[in-house]
């Protein structure tokens, strides 16, 4: 019987790849790697492998990377100087998915099943490329452990950096298409939560409203990433079968969907019948805050006047002490460029003395969870305009009817 892979291992073409232009902006990426001193990347996040081959994914593992005692493990080798010598690493799973989600690099090889097969091919692309005294990128929260083992052993004298950050960089400024796409989702996002507060009735639990809400969402066209079901004044939102709704109650749904990788993540509140007093104020007040902090995007706004003008809007509010408060970047990432803060997700926040350029999308949220009222938040995405900002997704965001 013939190898499978014979086409891929003589170095032959294989069909829908080569084709197209890059589909990302280089320049950007030449940057990021020159301020890196990175001579070449190895890219092995699902999320960048997606990103620089302009959307492909492939579709045995979408939701899942493992495959027998190893995982899939697409790879892109890039090397600046010599774009055109770019190698794209897949698997027996991408042969047939190719020929119809063309991608541009021209070298392709299918012959790996799992990620520690892929060891080889890494290793012969640097000693061709005559990369053994050089700089390379890693992702090194998204490389096994067992590559990265055999290329120190095998390539001693490579200098190894990770390049999780100067990747980010270059996603941070989003294309129209993709900006639309975001746009979308949170759109779509949306639509299913208010979908689910007009359906909610009496004796639903959590699990039952979390499955309609997903189950709308992916009638929307959306893959269903999860959904947070606050009701009453009980602030676990953990989907489960304990907790019911009734009458006279308020719910919260924060959910995330995406389109193409693309997260949608908003938040809304819903009630059924006049929300109480302080519930009715305490969403007044997060929305003041959540449309102080827009007040000044606009592009070379330094990126942490988002949160300066939040923080100062929570000082307005009588209940600000109650409040959580976080602003950050969203894209194929939840939590990406531009990172605004360093709490209480501990990442660096470099991009708050950035300028703010447009193209970037910011999520914005503010929370009170308390027994006196339960969960009440709003949490909003804007992109960065050419003259200042636009919500994605800003219906619903009053109190929406409960089973009306």
């Amino acid at each position: 019987m013939a190898d499978p892979f014979s086409a891929a291992k003589a170095g032959a073409k294989i069909p829908g790849t080569g084709t197209g232009p890059i589909p990302f902006d280089q320049d950007r990426l030449h940057l990021a790697m020159d301020n890196a001193h990175l001579d070449a990347v190895i890219v092995t996040s699902k999320v960048n492998v997606r990103y620089l081959t302009g959307g492909y994914n492939c579709i045995f593992f979408e939701t899942m990377n493992e495959l027998g005692i190893g995982q899939y493990g697409p790879t892109i080798l890039y090397r600046k100087t010599h774009p055109e010598h770019t190698l794209f690493l897949g698997s027996y799973f991408d042969k047939e998915q190719l020929p119809n989600d063309p991608i541009w690099i021209p070298n392709v090889d299918i012959s790996s099943w799992v990620h520690y097969s892929t060891i080889p091919l890494i290793i012969d692309w640097i000693k061709k490329e005559k990369l053994e005294n050089s700089t390379i990128g890693l992702e090194y929260p998204f490389l096994a452990a067992d590559i990265y083992m055999a290329l120190q052993s095998e390539l001693p004298n490579v200098k190894w950096v990770d390049a999780v950050q100067p990747l980010e960089y270059v996603r941070a400024i989003k294309r129209p298409d993709e900006l639309a796409i975001l746009r979308s989702a949170s759109e779509k996002v949306v639509e299913a939560m208010l979908y689910g507060f007009r359906e909610t009735k009496p004796g639903m639990s959590s699990r039952d409203i979390e499955k309609m809400v997903a189950h709308e969402e992916r009638r929307l066209g959306l893959t269903f990433d999860y959904c947070l079901v606050g009701i009453g004044k009980d602030a676990n939102r953990t989907p489960r079968d304990n907790i019911k709704f009734e009458a006279g109650m308020i719910m919260d749904f924060d959910s995330g969907g995406n389109i193409k990788g693309y997260i949608g993540d908003v938040c809304r509140m819903g009630s059924s019948g006049e929300p109480e007093p302080l519930q009715k104020q305490l969403l007044e007040e997060i929305n003041h805050v959540q449309m102080a902090s827009r007040a000044p995007i606009k592009p070379g706004a330094r990126g942490g006047e988002i949160v300066d003008a939040g923080k100062k809007a929570i000082a307005e509010c009588e209940h600000g002490s109650w409040m959580g408060y976080i602003a950050h970047g969203m894209g194929l990432v939840s939590h990406e460029a531009p990172r605004l803060v360093t709490k209480p997700i501990p990442y660096p926040n470099e991009w708050a003395e950035r300028p703010l350029e447009a193209g970037m999308v910011v999520s914005i949220e503010t929370t009170i969870a308390k027994p006196e009222c339960g969960y009440v938040k709003l949490e909003d995405t804007v992109s960065v305009t050419e003259t200042g900002w636009e919500g994605f997704g800003d219906g619903g965001r009053s109190w929406n009817p409960i089973g009306s």
